[in-house]
């Protein structure tokens, strides 16, 4: 059983996609955190991502979708996932996940908060 705010349950899968493509509308990742500057409004970008899911779980597949990232003018990034996977047996699922990540200072990366 895993715990997470306050549910409980059987972790059936974790992914850890791979950037596959970006496309940048106004900002850049790498420009926002090494320059230090913080984003203007609305600046944003969509992260493509896809990831073979591990079979040691109980859901196995691949996963292929979207990051809608919005740079905020306190120099986080607001996360809007949508995708889908495809499992080993065929069935699809669709994934939305959101968060936030913090840039890592001196940094491209950031990290999920």
């Amino acid at each position: 059983m895993s715990e997470q705010a306050g549910l409980s349950g059987e972790l059936v899968y974790r992914y850890a996609p791979r950037v596959t493509r970006i496309v940048e509308f106004g900002a850049s990742a790498d420009a926002v955190s090494r320059a230090g500057r913080r984003p203007r409004a609305r600046e944003r970008a969509s992260t493509y991502i896809s990831r073979v899911l591990s079979s040691d779980r109980r859901l196995a597949g691949t996963l292929r979708g979207v990051d809608y990232v919005n740079f905020r003018a306190d120099g986080r990034a607001e996360l809007h996932i949508h995708a889908e996977i495809t499992a080993e047996d065929g069935p699809k699922i669709a994934l939305l996940a959101s968060g936030l990540a913090i840039p890592e200072e001196g940094s491209s990366v950031f990290s999920a908060a």
